[in-house]
C-alpha cells in the first residue's frame, strides 16, 4: 500500500485501507459466490434452475446479496422481435429484488460505518490539515473556483425510466 500525504497520516492510511479491504471484500462476498455458483451450473443446470438460483428474490432471508443486474425493465431482455411484457409475477420478483437491494445497501452501509467510520474520519483529518501544512488548500480552492462541479454528471438512466417510441411520440 501507498504511504499518505503526509508521513503523519501513513498509519492511519494503512489502518483505513485494510479496514476498507475487509468490508469490501465482505461487500463482495455474495456476487463472488453467486457467479461461481452460476458458473458451476451452467453445465449441469437448465437456463431455468439458474434464472430462479439467481435471482435475489428468491434468496434465503438474512442471506446478504450484491450480484444485481444492472437495470430493471419492464420488458425480457431485448432481442428485437422476441421482446416481450413480463409478467405481474416477474415485475413483483424484480421490485422485491430491488427492496432486497436497497435493505443489503443501507446494511453494507452501516456496517461500513461501525466498523471503519471512525479510522476514515480520523485519517481523513490529518490528510486535511496536511493538504493546509503544505499550502495546498488555496491551490485546490484555486482549481475548484476555475473548474466547479457545479451539476454532477446525471445518473445513468434505465430501461424502465426511458419513455417508449410510441409513447413519448405521443406525448408531443
Amino acid at each position: 500500500m501507498a504511504d499518505s500525504l503526509s508521513s503523519e497520516c501513513t498509519p492511519l492510511k494503512k489502518e483505513y485501507d485494510l479496514c476498507f479491504n475487509a468490508w469490501f471484500a465482505g461487500y463482495l462476498e455474495p456476487a463472488v459466490r453467486i457467479s461461481a455458483s452460476s458458473s458451476s451450473n451452467s453445465s449441469s443446470s437448465s437456463s431455468s434452475n439458474q434464472s430462479s438460483n439467481n435471482n435475489p428474490a428468491n434468496s434465503s432471508p438474512g442471506t446478504p446479496i450484491s450480484s444485481w443486474p444492472a437495470s430493471t425493465s419492464i420488458t425480457a431482455p431485448a432481442g428485437g422481435k422476441d421482446q416481450r411484457r413480463l409478467t405481474a409475477a416477474e415485475i413483483k420478483a424484480q421490485k422485491d429484488a430491488q427492496a432486497a437491494r436497497e435493505k443489503y445497501s443501507k446494511e453494507k452501509a452501516e456496517e461500513f460505518q461501525r466498523k471503519c467510520g471512525g479510522i476514515w474520519k480520523d485519517y481523513r483529518s490529518c490528510v486535511q490539515k496536511a493538504v493546509k501544512d503544505k499550502g495546498l488548500d488555496a491551490l485546490l480552492q484555486q482549481a475548484r473556483e476555475e473548474n466547479p462541479l457545479v451539476n454532477p454528471p446525471p445518473p445513468m438512466s434505465t430501461p424502465a425510466s426511458k419513455p417508449e417510441p410510441e409513447k413519448a411520440k405521443q406525448s408531443n
